[in-house]
């Protein structure tokens, strides 16, 4: 997990294994201008499975096998305060973006912590991977352990908003860029979502192996998802359409989409380290309606 302005770079793993069992995690602090090792830091007694920045990279929060959340002083690397509210080991841990607020979850639970007191501020259904909305409106989890379906939050009162269900099988990641979310499944597939009507855009389904992560880069205009079939694949959105919205200001009909982006994915696999050339591919998302109901007059 590397840090916002790309200083450092945290990796987690077990330290000291035995017996198949962890008996110490272990989080090491990398200097990414010289990849010299910085710190290692030993406080969780079993394997550290979650890792997140806050905002202006001062703390990080670690998740452990061992059932607790550290926060810790990114100046002193002295950890500020355990939680120990979990029951169960706790997989995930996020931020939201003006770190008012930490979002984890352990088996069975979501828990939503005040960052000054500490306390909890809700404790709610849910389990493994947590997005923020980028406006910290919202927050989406998967609703159960292994379960395929996700659940939306209203975090200004932490009430259910809705749920989604498309997948087929156990949601692994999570990912939010403005008004669409990206869920991404050990069923080989990514659904895009749309946020504001709470419905499916498109099912991306590239992969031949259960995907494990997704991201959006900065802009929010690539999007890179992690596969057990040992590739990458980064879905670049073509700057073309948010021009066009642009120029246009209003509607366009469905002809119109289909003859002026016809292709506005480009994809890029990386296998093994080697990046492949890119590949259109024709009419794989195509937006209908309004500019603005897609947000793509940015």
């Amino acid at each position: 997990m590397r840090i916002p302005d790309g200083r450092l770079l945290a990796s987690a793993s077990c330290r000291n294994r035995g017996d198949f069992l962890c008996r110490q995690g272990e989080i090491i602090i990398w200097n990414t201008s010289t990849w010299q090792h910085l710190i290692t830091l030993t406080d969780h007694t079993d394997e550290v499975l979650g890792l997140t920045w806050n905002t202006d990279g001062s703390r990080l929060a670690s998740a452990s096998w061992d059932g607790t959340v550290i926060i810790w002083d990114a100046f002193t690397w002295q950890p500020l305060v355990t939680l120990t509210d979990h029951n169960d080991f706790v997989s995930n841990v996020a931020w939201n973006a003006d770190g008012s607020q930490l979002a984890s979850t352990s088996r069975f639970a979501l828990s939503i912590w005040d960052t000054v007191s500490w306390q909890p501020l809700a404790e709610l259904a849910g389990s493994g991977p947590i997005a923020w909305k980028t406006d910290g409106s919202q927050l989406a989890t998967r609703s159960a352990l292994f379960d395929a379906g996700i659940i939306i939050w209203d975090t200004t009162n932490w009430q259910q908003l809705t749920t989604l269900d498309g997948h087929i099988d156990t949601i692994m990641s999570m990912a939010w860029n403005s008004n669409q979310l990206v869920s991404a499944s050990w069923d080989s597939t990514i659904i895009i979502w749309d946020t504001n009507r709470w419905q499916r855009l498109n099912t991306l389904s590239d992969h031949t192996a259960a995907i494990t992560s997704v991201a959006w880069n900065t802009k929010g205009n690539q999007l890179a998802s992690a596969s057990r079939d040992a590739t990458v694949i980064i879905t670049e959105y073509g700057d073309s359409v948010a021009q066009n919205c642009d120029m246009a200001r209003r509607n366009f009909s469905w002809d119109e989409w289909q003859n002026t982006f016809p292709t506005n994915l480009i994809r890029s696999f990386v296998r093994n380290g080697q990046v492949h050339p890119s590949v259109p591919i024709e009419n794989l998302y195509q937006p209908k309606g309004n500019c603005v109901e897609q947000n793509l007059n940015r």
